[in-house]
């Protein structure tokens, strides 16, 4: 009979390990929540993931949000991917992100002209 040795691995010692990326974790979280929205009122959901909004408060309370901009989530969640990536920094990122949220929401809303209230 041959006995079978198991690796004791301490708990702080996360090298080698498969550990999800923040970005895998907001996606999965994103994909449960709409699913669970089909047959559930924002209330039930909000009370079925309380990991969730321990973990991302803010970002969970936006998906139980009707109509919330999807196109603008997957920007910013593509810029963290690039940023875990290592492909560009958390500077360049910011700026990516808020170049896309001033065309989005605020080119074409203030008038052209307007200028600062100087109190």
């Amino acid at each position: 009979m041959t006995r079978m040795s198991a690796k004791v691995v301490p708990l702080n010692d996360l090298s080698g390990s498969q550990e999800e990326s923040k970005t895998v974790r907001i996606r999965k979280m994103i994909d449960e929540v709409a699913k669970a929205l089909l047959s559930n009122s924002a209330a039930v959901v909000a009370s079925q993931f309380p990991n969730y909004q321990t973990e991302f408060p803010r970002l969970f309370a936006m998906l139980l949000v009707p109509n919330f901009d999807k196109v603008v989530l997957e920007r910013m969640i593509t810029q963290m991917e690039k940023i875990e990536a290592g492909k560009q920094t958390q500077h360049q990122a910011s700026v990516e992100v808020g170049s896309v949220l001033v065309d989005t929401y605020v080119k074409g809303k203030v008038p052209a002209g307007a200028k600062k209230n100087q109190n």
